[in-house]
């Protein structure tokens, strides 16, 4: 006779639960990729392609994944517009104050120039970014918590201005308000 094996355990329901099906990381690719999806989406139709079903189609993915990764459309459009805008004029900030760190002979000239050069470059000043910031500047007029969020950079990018500024008028005798 042959003895059977030992049953096999039958899970409890809630005692174990299985991994979660996508890791962080893929959560922060996916959320990603709807970003640059809806910024896509601006850059070719303006602030009337940014609609929930044209950010889907032009990501391939269902409204489901973009109401997971945004509590509105609003907050969608924030995340375009510092994603947009917050990183390359924080990129400009930090280089400028990175290289008057580094570099004694940087002068307060130069400092000021590169940052006023570094607008009008041709990568950051191109067609498609000139369409997604006409698109979110307009928006910012009508919507509060965009407009939150251009305050807190434009500020930033005063603030870095206005220290340049003053870096080349003061030891010209000249008054910087």
């Amino acid at each position: 006779m042959t003895e059977a094996g030992p049953a096999p355990e039958r899970r409890k329901r809630g005692a174990k639960k299985s991994p979660p099906r996508f890791s962080r990381e893929q959560a922060d690719v996916r959320r990603s990729m709807l970003v640059e999806a809806a910024t896509r989406c601006l850059s070719v139709g303006g602030i009337g392609a940014f609609t929930i079903d044209r950010i889907c189609k032009e990501a391939g993915v269902s409204r489901g994944l973009i109401n997971h990764h945004f509590e509105s459309l609003d907050g969608l459009l924030v995340e375009v517009y510092k994603s947009s805008l917050y990183a390359s004029v924080n990129n400009q900030i930090a280089e400028a104050k990175r290289r008057r760190a580094e570099t004694s002979d940087w002068s307060p000239q130069a400092a000021l120039a590169a940052l006023v050069h570094s607008n009008f470059s041709p990568d950051y000043f191109s067609r498609d970014n000139l369409l997604i910031w006409l698109s979110l500047w307009g928006e910012i007029a009508v919507n509060p918590r965009l407009k939150a969020a251009h305050r807190e950079l434009y500020d930033a990018y005063r603030a870095e201005l206005a220290e340049d500024i003053a870096a080349v008028a003061v030891p010209r005798g000249r008054d910087v308000d």
